[in-house]
């Protein structure tokens, strides 16, 4: 990508990236013409209410396609190493239906954060990544537009998960500040809920792993943002996000401290 060393540099203490560190699967998404993130990097409302019209059942079917190609290629590198993809992106959350009929065996690891807490971030990564590929949206109109997709989005998944009580157990509902607080009782109850075995192997490389976040943390730029950059408020976003605050409140996954 010819802006890479831009978006590289735009990005720097809000979404960083590192050649050897994972990163979300959503260019495979993409590749297929068909993605999520395309509303996001661009104000294409038009693309945005033919891709939910259209569903995403053959987007996924490439994603399916292109991963047992990096499959093989692992396995041809590495034919003892039995390992297990992860996928991490939020615009999964929007197309859950094509995914589990894409990847029936999958399970879903979800993190939960108050809304008003997380959006002033996300409409300013939003707005840096439009600021390469796009002329200045008004902040405010960018907030509302925002709001309405990732309430809607949320909604959408708290819409498959009432739909589906029978694929509960497939899931791990993760919350922000227990994870910030303590992160590998965290992961060890994903491990012990999924009946995976928590190697000491892979404790000791996420626990060192975690000891060179916290040292690069203390001299990285921080990210600044606010709600009110964007004309919204908590109440405003409490009340767009409500059913999904319902839906954390009826399962026990919000509290005090949230």
């Amino acid at each position: 990508m010819l802006n890479a060393p831009k978006i590289v540099e735009l990005f720097e203490g809000v979404h960083d990236f590192n050649v050897d560190e994972p990163e979300e699967d959503f260019p495979i998404l993409r590749m297929a013409f068909a993605s999520w993130t395309t509303t996001a990097r661009f104000h294409i409302p038009e693309f945005g209410r033919w891709l939910a019209a259209s569903g995403s059942r053959n987007v996924y079917a490439f994603h399916r396609r292109t991963v047992q190609h990096f499959s093989w290629r692992r396995r041809q590198r590495q034919p003892e190493h039995q390992g297990q993809w992860v996928f991490k992106m939020p615009f999964h959350l929007m197309e859950l239906e094509a995914l589990i009929k894409t990847y029936p065996d999958a399970v879903f690891i979800q993190t939960h954060r108050e809304p008003s807490q997380f959006m002033g971030s996300w409409n300013s990564l939003v707005e840096r990544g439009r600021s390469l590929f796009s002329e200045p949206y008004p902040p405010h109109e960018l907030g509302a537009e925002q709001l309405a997709f990732m309430s809607g989005m949320l909604d959408r998944a708290v819409d498959f998960r009432t739909a589906h009580p029978e694929l509960e157990h497939r899931w791990v509902d993760v919350n922000y500040f227990e994870l910030v607080e303590d992160p590998f009782g965290v992961v060890r109850r994903i491990y012990q809920h999924f009946g995976w075995t928590l190697e000491q192997e892979a404790l000791d490389a996420m626990e060192e792993w975690q000891f060179q976040q916290a040292e690069k943390r203390r001299t990285e730029k921080r990210h600044r943002y606010a709600l009110e950059e964007y004309g919204l408020t908590p109440e405003a976003v409490n009340a767009a996000f409500k059913r999904y605050r319902d839906f954390l409140t009826t399962r026990g996954i919000r509290t005090s401290r949230s």
